[in-house]
């Protein structure tokens, strides 16, 4: 051993907290400041391998410093030492390293700076180097850290320096809040995220010892220990403890003891533990029940600004606790302001009745009454409505009485909601335009959001004043079943009754019935003439109905394409929404006038603007061919619209889809896409059912991979011309039990030149000899899977004589374009020797290709291989650690083996039962059983299982 050895080795003997600790810890990191000598870190070796302590506890190694060719040697040098660590180098000076950026993550870290020319006495007083150290110690450290100093390193020589190790292992767990006191450092910040580390690294008497141990000797590094005292006892340690006995954790539970370990730790000026205090005051835990002292103490926090203490004193003031009521108010606000409906609701209950010492003020309670109600409260929400009620503006009114029905029906008067509809619908309105509101609600026209409630409300009002039309809007909503029960009987004799007191839109629509619709229903052909009459007589009345049906009826009633344009341009500047979308598709057919692309978009415009379904989802597909990106998001709104009224233009769904997909105009959101290109697929849209088709096929986290579905949309885009999927469909076919349908699909692109064609066909062919022409074929064109199907059947005299010489020269052509089923095959081939003489260097190099292109289970190959075949020790150690990163239970396992006999390496049972539990952890039955042979414990699913604690080296039975 050598000096510097001896000397670490006498240092850690004497630091008995630090050789208490070192078992028990689940990962350490060690820093060497100075890459050109590492001597530290393999004196850190021989003292874990001399102690019995697997050098596996490193996981991570920094080597600072600037490239050299030492500092290389050095970092192979490390490598060897410790197989399970990450090795790495920053390539600069310690001074210039950003140690932040390491994000070192481990429980104990050492600090290993022999030879930068700083001694321990630098370090302690701050000196120099010494500061600039410290700091970054206080980065880096997760939970303890040990730093090993030379005295003199100036004069760097083994014989002559002397050694000091300074260890700081304190308890983490000090959590502040702003203006709770001195700033915390970054130790400070860490230690809630270690003591999770500690309860999964540490057994449970060890934590509670921590804590104890912390509390009486504080942490040298955290700015609230100026509070401690000259016995610097740690308050958060002595919060922990508190909680120990709150929850009877470790110990027996108590309530008294448990209040007064948070007074002791609240003394120091610790803000969560005296926020704990109150709490105990307030509801008399542990303690006599004093409101007015807790009131007292969550002032102190609420006037900085503390969310939790101005909850408590609102909720004391309130229960008549507090001497001065309008204290609460300040707090009351504040929250109220951030949106708290609660704090809304207490406001302006204040405001109403003159409470907390605030005056009666209507104006001030409107506008919080307003807030709460946008916030959803049933309460505001309702007098809101009572608000706009007494205003007489109906339409609000009626706004907050129908929300207010929606979320809390029981709070809204007897007919108040019918009421206002009825105020609201006939406000200044003859009855006439009545109706006419009632259509623009039907279909949503006019900027009317579409509502068949109001709808109907309407034209049942209207009926009842005379209006015809009314009755037969009324008709059509039975017959077509628009927000009511559907009851075609009594629509047509609505509409009937409506069409005899001549009205024309009830004329048109039973005509259409007769002539359409499956119903039937016979004898209305009367209407054929007697519209042509109707329409005449509304024409003198300016009806835009009257004007949109003639033109509609040229033929019918015998006048020229020029006069059917006339009349539409006139029923469309009277501003008729379906007469404005027939203007726009005359203006783009050139229909009795010429054609005129800019008029078609004018006209078209308008329609969609006046919410006509037809026209949004032509105008929102107009808008959405667009290139420019702008332009797409404006057809969205269009688009949508025009899909939530119904409209059969699968184009128009398509489009949508691909808004929601590509995010134009809205989020990208692909679970709604989705339906929506199901839909313009069934609709026979072909670019649809081509995505489909692809989609379906890979499969993706808002779609289900499926077979099935694949190759039924891949069928009827093929129908459509889409040749583009015709492998996927083949595939998806063949799948799906269609053999002889995917057969004549990889036929057709084999003889096209399909290379993955060729090499289907022969997966798909009966026959062996017409299989291996395929397979022949398609490896010729250079297909790799086609290369391992013909090396296999040359390898086992399939169809061909057996030629294990072919076979390895395909597995090798496959293997070299990077196909990782022949790469493996060549590793195993060579590893057991079949057709090819066994050398197992040479399985070694192919599995080493295998894992080098992500294929895991290669990794516990090579593993084995090295275990179980080679006996290399260093090599067997690596990758079986390379396949416990992968996840691989068994590698942990076998890990835990070696380290329990002592296989290749020092026996541990420390190590051995750091695997299993590693293992276990994962539900890994193999190593629960190991566990309980032990009578060892372990964590899973956050919590202890069966067994004893931990045994130490000493009580091992071997």
């Amino acid at each position: 051993m050598s000096n510097i050895a001896a000397s670490i080795a006498e240092l850690m003997a004497n630091d008995r907290e630090l050789a208490r600790l070192l078992p028990l810890v689940g990962g350490v990191t060690i820093i060497e400041y100075d890459g050109e000598y590492i001597q530290g870190s393999e004196a850190l070796h021989d003292y874990l391998s001399d102690n019995g302590i697997a050098n596996g506890i490193v996981d991570r190694i920094v080597i600072c410093g600037k490239p050299s060719s030492r500092l290389l040697y050095n970092y192979h040098r490390l490598e060897t030492l410790y197989p399970f660590a990450e090795v790495e180098k920053t390539d600069l000076e310690w001074q210039k390293t950003d140690f932040d950026a390491l994000k070192i993550l481990d429980v104990l870290v050492f600090h290993v700076a022999v030879a930068t020319g700083m001694t321990g006495g630098d370090y302690k007083s701050g000196h120099g180097k010494g500061a600039l150290m410290k700091n970054i110690v206080c980065s880096t450290r997760n939970a303890y850290d040990a730093c090993l100093l030379s005295c003199d390193a100036f004069f760097f020589d083994e014989d002559f320096c002397d050694y000091e190790l300074i260890t700081h292992l304190r308890l983490t767990g000090i959590e502040q809040e702003e203006d709770s006191g001195p700033s915390p450092t970054d130790f400070c910040r860490e230690k809630n995220a270690q003591m999770a580390m500690f309860e999964t690294t540490l057994v449970s008497k060890d934590y509670f010892f921590q804590c104890m141990d912390e509390m009486a000797n504080g942490c040298e590094e955290c700015n609230l220990c100026k509070n401690y005292g000259k016995r610097k006892e740690c308050p958060e340690a002595q919060r922990r403890i508190a909680d120990c006995y709150r929850q009877g954790i470790f110990v027996e539970r108590s309530e008294v003891i448990a209040h007064q370990w948070m007074k002791k730790a609240a003394r120091q000026g610790y803000k969560s533990a005296h926020i704990q205090v109150a709490d105990d005051l307030a509801d008399g835990f542990g303690c006599k029940q004093s409101r007015e002292a807790a009131l007292t103490i969550y002032k102190q926090y609420a006037r900085k600004g503390d969310r939790q203490c101005m909850y408590h004193l609102i909720k004391l003031v309130l229960e008549g606790e507090g001497k001065e009521p309008l204290a609460a108010i300040p707090y009351i606000t504040l929250l109220a302001k951030e949106g708290e409906e609660e704090m809304v609701l207490k406001l302006s209950h204040a405001f109403q009745n003159g409470l907390l010492g605030l005056p009666k003020d209507m104006v001030q309670q409107e506008e919080w009454i307003r807030q709460g109600a946008e916030n959803g409260n049933p309460r505001f929400v309702k007098a809101m409505a009572e608000l706009y009620e007494a205003h007489e503006d109906w339409p609000e009114a009626y706004r907050w009485y129908n929300t207010l029905s929606e979320i809390e029906p029981s709070k809204v008067p007897g007919g108040k909601l019918e009421e206002m509809e009825l105020r609201m619908l006939t406000n200044g309105a003859s009855d006439e335009e009545i109706a006419w509101k009632g259509m623009d609600y039907l279909y949503g026209w006019h900027g009317q959001l579409q509502d068949t409630h109001l709808a109907y409300r309407c034209f049942h009002y209207a009926k009842d004043k005379g209006i015809v039309m009314a009755e037969g809007l009324l008709g059509r909503m039975y017959y077509e079943g628009l927000g009511v029960e559907e009851n075609r009987q009594k629509g047509v004799e609505m509409m009937e009754e409506a069409a005899e007191k001549k009205d024309l839109l009830s004329m048109d629509r039973l005509i259409r019935i007769f002539y359409n619709d499956i119903d039937g229903y016979y004898g209305l052909c009367k209407w054929d003439s007697e519209i042509v009459g109707v329409i005449e007589q509304e024409l003198a009345k300016d009806n835009p109905i009257a004007y949109y049906l003639k033109s509609l009826n040229r033929q019918l009633i015998g006048i020229s394409e020029e006069e059917s344009f006339l009349l539409m341009d006139q029923a469309a500047k009277l501003d008729y929404p379906p007469a404005q979308c027939s203007l726009a598709k005359m203006y783009e057919e050139g229909r009795g006038t010429e054609k005129d692309t800019t008029m078609y978009r004018q006209w078209l415009e308008k329609a969609a603007d006046n919410g006509y379904n037809e026209a949004e989802g032509e105008y929102g597909v107009l808008l959405f061919e667009a290139w420019d990106r702008s332009i797409r998001n404006k057809a969205f709104l269009f688009l949508k619209n025009a899909i939530d009224k119904g409209t059969d233009n699968d184009k128009a769904v398509w489009c949508l889809g691909l808004c929601y997909m590509n995010g134009f105009g809205t989020a990208i959101d692909k679970r709604k896409a989705y339906p929506l290109y199901i839909r313009a697929a069934e609709k026979g849209n072909a670019d649809a059912q081509e995505i489909l088709c692809g989609d379906y096929f890979k499969g993706n986290e808002s779609l289900e991979q499926s077979y099935k579905e694949c190759a039924r949309w891949g069928e009827e885009a093929i129908k459509q011309g889409k040749k583009s999927i015709r492998f996927e469909t083949a595939y998806s076919l063949d799948k799906t039990g269609k053999r002889e349908r995917a057969y004549e699909l990889y036929l057709e692109l084999a003889n096209q030149g399909n290379i993955a064609a060729m090499n289907n066909l022969g997966c798909l062919e009966r026959d062996d000899h017409r299989a291996f022409e395929w397979f022949l074929r398609a490896a010729e064109k250079g297909s790799m899977v086609a290369q391992k199907n013909v090396a296999r059947y040359y390898r086992f005299g399939i169809a061909v004589d057996k030629n294990e010489q072919k076979a390895l020269d395909y597995y090798l052509k496959s293997a070299h374009q990077g196909y990782i089923e022949s790469i493996k095959e060549l590793a195993n081939m060579y590893r057991y020797g079949n057709c090819v003489e066994k050398n197992l260097q040479k399985a070694i190099v192919w599995y080493e290709k295998a894992i080098s292109i992500g294929d895991e289970p290669s990794i516990m190959e090579l593993a084995e291989l090295y275990d179980k075949e080679i006996g290399d020790a260093e090599k067997t150690l690596h990758y079986y650690k390379m396949a416990v990163e992968a996840g691989n239970e068994s590698a942990m396992i076998r890990l835990g083996e070696i380290n329990e006999l002592g296989i290749i390496v020092r026996k541990s049972l420390h190590k051995a039962v750091y695997w299993y539990r590693k293992a276990a952890a994962n539900n890994n039955e193999e190593a629960k059983a190991k566990l309980q042979r032990l009578g060892i414990n372990w964590i899973e699913n956050g919590k202890l299982q069966d067994g004893k604690e931990v045994l130490m080296e000493d009580d091992l039975p071997f």
